[in-house]
């Protein structure tokens, strides 16, 4: 990317982070709610995972990782991830960008490539190709490599506006 489209994803990020922050805070406040009437767990979780350049960040996320069933809906609907919003803020994280992972990019080569760039709330390997589910994990981990580093290698701000059109109006899109 250009040092301008670096410049405009950035100010996109923020206008988008602000506004969804600010939209989607009844929402936010009535899952919080929800979240402390079936548990005892936090609301809000941090989970450490890896960014740019290997650095670890911690991610925020609602406390819906309970078994109880407002955590099963708030997940399968995508509601628990509306916290990142304020990773986007903070410049940790992008709206779009490879997948969140858990591992340190120590080894191999591509896990390192992965982390040329921010991760984002959305990614490429949610759209375009089909993903089998009875595939398991590791179908799941090599889909996310091939197509977090197409990303990498072709990514722009219109390929970012792109991959949100392709999540906003996919049926096929995972979460």
């Amino acid at each position: 990317m250009s040092r301008l489209e670096e410049i405009v994803k950035r100010g996109f990020d923020i206008a988008v982070a602000i506004t969804g922050l600010f939209l989607l805070s009844p929402i936010l406040l009535l899952a919080t709610l929800a979240i402390k009437l079936e548990s005892r767990g936090p609301a809000l979780c941090r989970r450490p995972r890896y960014s740019l350049n290997g650095a670890t960040i911690e991610v925020f996320r609602l406390g819906s990782t309970s078994p109880g069933r407002i955590g099963r809906v708030l997940r399968h609907v995508g509601i628990d991830k509306i916290p990142q919003l304020i990773n986007v803020l903070r410049g940790d994280m992008s709206i779009v960008g490879p997948c969140l992972y858990r591992t340190a990019p120590a080894k191999p080569l591509h896990t390192k490539r992965r982390c040329n760039a921010k991760p984002g709330m959305i990614n490429w390997p949610q759209v375009g190709s089909y993903w089998d589910k009875t595939g398991g994990a590791a179908k799941l981990l090599q889909h996310q490599i091939e197509h977090d580093l197409y990303y990498i290698e072709h990514r722009s701000f219109l390929f970012d506006i792109k991959i949100i059109l392709y999540v906003l109006f996919s049926t096929s899109s995972y979460r």
